[in-house]
């Protein structure tokens, strides 16, 4: 079940994806259930998202974890 358009690189695991950005850049994401948490992994950000539709936003590089 892709998750993110064509070309965007996503690693799902159980309830969990991991979307990496390598620049400047935006991601749109359905999910098949709302999303409880988003976390960016370099900075240790978070917060709750609520929705099955998000859009992902880097302004370099960045690593999020989606978990629904």
């Amino acid at each position: 079940v892709p998750f993110t358009a064509p070309g965007k690189v996503t690693i799902g695991f159980g309830n969990s994806l991991l979307i990496p950005f390598w620049k400047k850049d935006s991601a749109k994401i359905t999910l098949p259930s709302p999303a409880g948490k988003v976390t960016e992994l370099i900075s240790n950000t978070g917060r709750t998202a609520g929705a099955k539709n998000i859009e992902l936003r880097s302004s370099g590089p960045a690593v999020y974890l989606v978990e629904w």
